[in-house]
Protein backbone atom coordinates (compact mmCIF):
# COMPACT_ATOMS: atom_id res chain seq x y z
CA UNK A 1 0.00 0.00 0.00
CA UNK A 2 1.42 3.38 -0.96
CA UNK A 3 1.51 6.28 1.44
CA UNK A 4 -0.40 9.44 0.74
CA UNK A 5 1.64 12.41 1.82
CA UNK A 6 1.30 16.14 1.79
CA UNK A 7 4.48 17.63 0.46
CA UNK A 8 5.60 20.84 -1.18
CA UNK A 9 5.60 19.04 -4.53
CA UNK A 10 1.87 18.30 -4.45
CA UNK A 11 0.55 21.29 -2.49
CA UNK A 12 -0.53 23.63 -5.25
CA UNK A 13 -2.33 26.29 -3.28
CA UNK A 14 -0.35 29.46 -3.66
CA UNK A 15 -0.58 32.68 -1.71
CA UNK A 16 -2.71 35.30 -3.41
CA UNK A 17 -0.83 37.82 -5.50
CA UNK A 18 -0.11 41.30 -4.15
CA UNK A 19 -2.93 42.74 -6.25
CA UNK A 20 -5.37 40.12 -4.93
CA UNK A 21 -4.30 40.80 -1.34
CA UNK A 22 -4.67 44.55 -1.85
CA UNK A 23 -8.38 43.92 -2.50
CA UNK A 24 -8.80 42.30 0.94
CA UNK A 25 -8.58 43.83 4.37
CA UNK A 26 -5.49 43.76 6.55
CA UNK A 27 -6.93 41.18 8.95
CA UNK A 28 -7.64 38.62 6.22
CA UNK A 29 -4.34 39.24 4.43
CA UNK A 30 -2.40 38.81 7.68
CA UNK A 31 -4.33 35.66 8.54
CA UNK A 32 -3.57 34.19 5.09
CA UNK A 33 0.11 34.95 5.39
CA UNK A 34 0.53 33.32 8.79
CA UNK A 35 -1.80 30.40 7.95
CA UNK A 36 0.40 29.74 4.93
CA UNK A 37 3.47 29.80 7.20
CA UNK A 38 1.83 27.13 9.39
CA UNK A 39 1.23 24.66 6.54
CA UNK A 40 4.83 23.34 6.32
CA UNK A 41 4.80 22.56 10.05
CA UNK A 42 1.51 20.69 9.71
CA UNK A 43 2.96 18.79 6.74
CA UNK A 44 5.97 17.76 8.81
CA UNK A 45 3.69 16.54 11.61
CA UNK A 46 1.81 14.36 9.13
CA UNK A 47 5.07 12.99 7.72
CA UNK A 48 6.33 12.32 11.24
CA UNK A 49 3.44 9.98 11.92
CA UNK A 50 3.71 8.28 8.56
CA UNK A 51 7.30 7.47 9.45
CA UNK A 52 6.88 7.24 13.21
CA UNK A 53 8.73 3.95 13.58
CA UNK A 54 11.84 5.50 12.00
CA UNK A 55 11.58 8.92 13.67
CA UNK A 56 13.11 9.31 17.12
CA UNK A 57 11.31 11.24 19.84
CA UNK A 58 13.82 14.06 19.33
CA UNK A 59 11.98 14.74 16.07
CA UNK A 60 8.83 15.54 18.10
CA UNK A 61 10.84 17.98 20.19
CA UNK A 62 12.18 19.62 17.02
CA UNK A 63 8.68 19.96 15.57
CA UNK A 64 7.43 21.42 18.84
CA UNK A 65 10.24 23.98 18.71
CA UNK A 66 8.99 24.97 15.26
CA UNK A 67 5.51 25.47 16.73
CA UNK A 68 7.03 27.68 19.45
CA UNK A 69 8.87 29.71 16.81
CA UNK A 70 5.68 30.06 14.78
CA UNK A 71 3.72 31.31 17.82
CA UNK A 72 6.51 33.77 18.62
CA UNK A 73 6.40 35.05 15.03
CA UNK A 74 2.72 35.97 15.21
CA UNK A 75 2.02 39.70 15.39
CA UNK A 76 0.50 40.81 18.68
CA UNK A 77 -2.92 41.19 17.03
CA UNK A 78 -2.96 37.43 16.29
CA UNK A 79 -1.28 36.17 19.45
CA UNK A 80 -2.94 33.62 21.72
CA UNK A 81 -4.97 35.04 24.62
CA UNK A 82 -2.75 33.31 27.20
CA UNK A 83 0.57 34.56 25.86
CA UNK A 84 0.36 37.94 27.58
CA UNK A 85 1.26 39.85 24.42
CA UNK A 86 -2.13 39.95 22.72
CA UNK A 87 -2.93 43.44 21.46
CA UNK A 88 -6.62 44.06 20.80
CA UNK A 89 -6.11 47.65 19.58
CA UNK A 90 -7.11 46.71 16.02
CA UNK A 91 -10.16 44.65 17.00
CA UNK A 92 -12.45 47.71 16.98
CA UNK A 93 -11.53 48.78 13.45
CA UNK A 94 -11.29 45.20 12.14
CA UNK A 95 -14.25 43.26 13.53
CA UNK A 96 -13.17 40.00 11.83
CA UNK A 97 -9.74 40.01 13.49
CA UNK A 98 -10.88 38.07 16.61
CA UNK A 99 -12.32 35.42 14.28
CA UNK A 100 -9.06 35.04 12.32
CA UNK A 101 -7.07 35.01 15.57
CA UNK A 102 -9.30 32.21 16.87
CA UNK A 103 -8.93 30.17 13.67
CA UNK A 104 -5.16 30.45 13.64
CA UNK A 105 -4.46 29.92 17.34
CA UNK A 106 -6.91 27.02 17.69
CA UNK A 107 -5.35 25.32 14.67
CA UNK A 108 -1.86 25.68 16.12
CA UNK A 109 -2.95 24.27 19.48
CA UNK A 110 -4.87 21.43 17.82
CA UNK A 111 -1.78 20.43 15.84
CA UNK A 112 0.41 20.67 18.93
CA UNK A 113 -1.96 18.31 20.75
CA UNK A 114 -1.98 15.94 17.77
CA UNK A 115 1.81 15.91 17.77
CA UNK A 116 2.12 15.04 21.45
CA UNK A 117 -1.01 12.99 22.14
CA UNK A 118 0.38 9.57 21.13
CA UNK A 119 3.31 10.07 23.52
CA UNK A 120 1.01 11.41 26.23
CA UNK A 121 -1.11 8.27 25.90
CA UNK A 122 1.96 6.02 25.78
CA UNK A 123 3.20 7.65 28.97
CA UNK A 124 -0.14 6.83 30.56
CA UNK A 125 0.24 3.15 29.68
CA UNK A 126 3.80 3.07 31.03
CA UNK A 127 2.73 4.95 34.16
CA UNK A 128 -0.09 2.53 34.86
CA UNK A 129 2.29 -0.39 34.59
CA UNK A 130 4.86 1.20 36.87
CA UNK A 131 2.37 3.07 39.06
CA UNK A 132 4.07 6.32 38.12
CA UNK A 133 1.83 9.32 37.51
CA UNK A 134 3.68 11.26 34.82
CA UNK A 135 6.76 12.00 36.86
CA UNK A 136 9.36 10.02 34.96
CA UNK A 137 9.98 8.52 31.56
CA UNK A 138 10.83 9.80 28.12
CA UNK A 139 7.44 11.28 27.30
CA UNK A 140 6.78 13.43 30.39
CA UNK A 141 7.46 16.52 28.28
CA UNK A 142 4.68 15.49 25.87
CA UNK A 143 2.30 15.08 28.78
CA UNK A 144 3.01 18.57 30.07
CA UNK A 145 2.84 20.17 26.61
CA UNK A 146 -0.36 18.33 25.73
CA UNK A 147 -2.12 19.32 28.95
CA UNK A 148 -1.02 22.94 28.74
CA UNK A 149 -2.04 23.18 25.06
CA UNK A 150 -5.46 21.69 25.87
CA UNK A 151 -5.98 24.10 28.76
CA UNK A 152 -4.85 27.05 26.66
CA UNK A 153 -7.13 25.95 23.83
CA UNK A 154 -10.16 25.68 26.10
CA UNK A 155 -9.47 29.11 27.67
CA UNK A 156 -8.86 30.68 24.26
CA UNK A 157 -12.09 29.22 22.86
CA UNK A 158 -14.06 30.51 25.82
CA UNK A 159 -12.63 34.01 25.34
CA UNK A 160 -13.13 33.84 21.56
CA UNK A 161 -16.78 32.90 21.97
CA UNK A 162 -17.27 36.20 23.81
CA UNK A 163 -15.55 38.18 21.05
CA UNK A 164 -16.99 36.60 17.92
CA UNK A 165 -20.35 37.12 16.27
CA UNK A 166 -22.90 34.29 16.24
CA UNK A 167 -22.18 33.26 12.60
CA UNK A 168 -18.46 33.12 13.39
CA UNK A 169 -19.07 30.88 16.41
CA UNK A 170 -20.70 28.30 14.13
CA UNK A 171 -17.19 27.59 12.77
CA UNK A 172 -16.24 25.99 16.09
CA UNK A 173 -14.63 22.71 15.09
CA UNK A 174 -15.91 19.71 17.05
CA UNK A 175 -12.76 17.67 16.36
CA UNK A 176 -10.45 20.38 17.66
CA UNK A 177 -12.60 21.05 20.71
CA UNK A 178 -13.02 17.32 21.37
CA UNK A 179 -9.27 16.79 21.30
CA UNK A 180 -8.69 19.45 23.95
CA UNK A 181 -11.51 18.18 26.14
CA UNK A 182 -10.20 14.63 25.88
CA UNK A 183 -6.74 15.66 27.10
CA UNK A 184 -8.25 17.75 29.90
CA UNK A 185 -10.37 14.75 30.95
CA UNK A 186 -7.33 12.45 30.98
CA UNK A 187 -5.49 14.99 33.11
CA UNK A 188 -8.41 15.26 35.54
CA UNK A 189 -8.55 11.51 36.17
CA UNK A 190 -4.77 10.97 36.28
Amino acid sequence: MSQITISDEIVTTKMPTASEISQTDFAFATFLQFRNNLVPIMSQIILHFQRRSSNPYSHVRALDSQIDAFLASLPACLAAHDEGRLDRALDGSMPRLPFYRHLLVSEVLYNRILLHRPYFLQLGEDSARRKVRGTEGEFVNSRQICIEAARMDLRTRKQSMREMSKPERVREGPAELGSSKQIADFDAIA
